[in-house]
């Protein structure tokens, strides 16, 4: 009987022993020889709106931006951006009846010179000139903005546009700058697979407001940094509905407005302290 007991007992013992092993085998490795089933375009459950703009800035050039003063040339003016960790300055020159005109803006605002001079500006003048460089810098350099802390955003879930699969991200902004209002909205289409901007709409509060839908001409790669070009259209009846204009830019139905194109860019690494 002391034997027939020890035996079974061993047995009990072998088997809780096994089941612990297997139990634990199949939490660490998801089970014996099974590979991920991980789809094509996942993205995680927990804040894939960062998570997505997380990727597409890297692509983009990531902290490159920081490490290089950048320059470029739009419609025959001459742009540049420099930033660091405390802010930002930003260029447009001008060449306009023999005279160069330069504006200068960095967070304690504009100043204008023409030939070196200083030129005083109403209020209302110089808000408006900050507010257009800031927008042709803030558009040149997407997405290098998009993880400004002052932007929410909001995860719209995947959706097809044009045969392909994208992220759907929803910004908005905490406070008013360059031009923008509280009230102005932007979504990002940005590809499953390669996490490029492919397409961005937007609506603007400024001069009546009104909504633009942008898509991707191409996309320019100097020193590691890539910079988009884009066509701008718009909706005939005034449609500010974001995912509808992707709808009706599906359908061929909204009207082309003007072509952003950046010539001339040019990224130089900042010289290093002594």
């Amino acid at each position: 009987k002391f034997r027939l007991y020890w035996g079974r007992k061993t047995e009990v013992c072998m088997l809780r022993m096994l089941l612990f092993v297997l139990a634990l085998s199949t939490a660490l490795f998801g089970g014996w020889g099974c590979k991920s089933t991980q789809p094509t375009g996942y993205a995680p459950p927990v804040d894939t709106a960062r998570w997505a703009i997380g990727k597409v800035v890297e692509l983009y050039g990531g902290d490159l931006y920081y490490r290089h003063d950048i320059s470029f040339r739009s419609r025959e003016r001459q742009y540049a951006a420099s930033f660091d960790r405390a802010g930002y300055r930003y260029e447009r020159r001008v060449a306009m009846m023999g005279q160069q005109m330069i504006d200068a803006l960095d967070p304690s605002g504009l100043v204008r010179k023409v030939d070196g001079e200083l030129i005083s500006m109403t209020p209302s003048d110089r808000e408006e000139a900050a507010n257009t460089l800031h927008q042709v810098i803030f558009f040149a350099l997407l997405p290098h903005f998009l993880r400004d802390t002052a932007i929410t955003t909001e995860y719209l879930g995947q959706a097809t546009l044009v045969g392909q699969s994208y992220y759907r991200v929803k910004l908005g902004f905490r406070r008013a700058e360059g031009g923008r209002s509280l009230s102005d909205e932007y979504l990002c289409w940005i590809r499953t697979e390669g996490f490029t901007l492919d397409y961005l709409a937007y609506t603007f509060a400024r001069n009546g407001g009104g909504a633009r839908f942008l898509r991707t001409l191409g996309s320019q790669t100097v020193s590691g940094i890539s910079f988009n070009d884009y066509e701008s259209y718009t909706d005939a009846d005034g449609n500010r509905n974001l995912l509808q204009l992707a709808k009706l830019f599906e359908a061929g139905a909204l009207q082309s407005l003007a072509k952003v194109e950046l010539q001339d860019i040019r990224v130089t690494p900042k010289r290093s302290d002594p």
